[in-house]
């Protein structure tokens, strides 16, 4: 093997880490769609103005957000705006046991059972069913008892930053005794 091979090599396989480009990113909840103002009318059709009442502007809140819980109140999916963007097209979603919120008293109930992404993670999920799921993460650690799996990428080349015109995907799982208690996916605000 010739010493440019190897650079070849060694350049590609350092490309696809970093770039993160070995996974197959979630971009749905419950049929909801990131950046998609249409599956939010589909889904709530003439409900819609329910979520504009609730939504979440003040100071304390990074980004606005709109936040929901499941049928039985265990589970909150919250729903991140970022400014500029469409009405009713959000940029980010996060899910988590309704016990760690600290979020408002403003939720909206659903009647949905729990909130399931696409590729079919959902709180419980266990680590090997998220990596063979999503793919190979771009991270993986742990602190005080917590397991993360971390997906990001920043290639432009990539197919979701170029279906959707982002900058830069993350998908955020954190884990307790091997099963998942709260994840968080979409495009980091610029």
């Amino acid at each position: 093997m010739t010493m440019k091979t190897l650079y070849l090599i060694f350049g590609l396989f350092y490309l696809n880490t970093v770039t993160g480009q070995d996974f197959k990113p979630d971009t749905t909840v419950n049929h909801i769609d990131l950046e998609s103002s249409r599956s939010i009318f589909e889904k709530f059709k003439s409900d819609t103005l329910r979520i504009k009442g609730r939504f979440d502007q003040t100071r304390d809140a990074a980004l606005p957000y709109v936040d929901f819980q499941n049928k039985t109140g265990d589970q909150i999916l919250i729903l991140i705006f970022h400014p500029g963007n469409w009405t009713n097209a959000f940029s980010e979603f996060k899910i988590q046991k309704a016990e760690t919120y600290k979020g408002r008293n403003k939720t909206i109930k659903l009647g949905d059972k729990e909130f399931v992404t696409e590729k079919g993670i959902k709180l419980g999920t266990s680590k090997n069913d998220i990596i063979n799921r999503i793919g190979k993460p771009t991270m993986i650690k742990t602190k005080k008892g917590i397991e993360t799996i971390e997906y990001r990428t920043s290639d432009e080349n990539s197919n979701i930053l170029k279906k959707y015109g982002q900058v830069e995907y993350f998908a955020i799982y954190k884990l307790t005794r091997g099963r998942l208690t709260e994840f968080h996916f979409g495009f980091t605000y610029p």
